[in-house]
């Protein structure tokens, strides 16, 4: 979580994605503090990111991440 974490403060949109994209995978509630500052953040597609990320976690559904509408077509899963 803690690279997660790190990765969301980077200056870079894709390093960030991936932060992001860590911590919905991790659901853990103890990296929505981290994930709240990023929905004020300059672009909008990390505030799009956040705001899926936190999603996936309070609804403790990793898919949410990816399946940004909720349409339980789209799963993501690492092998």
């Amino acid at each position: 979580m803690k690279m997660g974490i790190i990765a969301t403060q980077d200056r870079s949109y894709v390093v960030r994605y991936y932060g992001c994209a860590l911590l919905a995978y991790s659901l853990r509630p103890e990296a929505l503090p981290a994930l709240s500052p990023l929905l004020k953040h300059s672009d909008e597609r990390t505030v799009e990111d956040a705001r899926a990320a936190i999603d996936a976690i309070k609804r403790k559904n990793h898919n949410f991440f990816t399946d940004r509408d909720h349409s339980g077509k789209v799963f993501w899963s690492y092998a």
